[in-house]
């Protein structure tokens, strides 16, 4: 979780540069990844 809440924090930290876009595809797919995680821990 914590290395969750630093990949929020470096999002913040790249909104204003060229990252922008790079960063918001990262983290729409770290976001999906976790709510996988989170049916699969549901199902078992």
């Amino acid at each position: 979780m914590m290395l969750f809440l630093f990949n929020l924090n470096n999002m913040v930290f790249y909104t204003e540069s060229d990252w922008r876009g790079v960063m918001n595809h990262i983290f729409k797919l770290a976001f999906i990844f976790i709510i996988n995680i989170i049916f699969l821990i549901n199902a078992s």
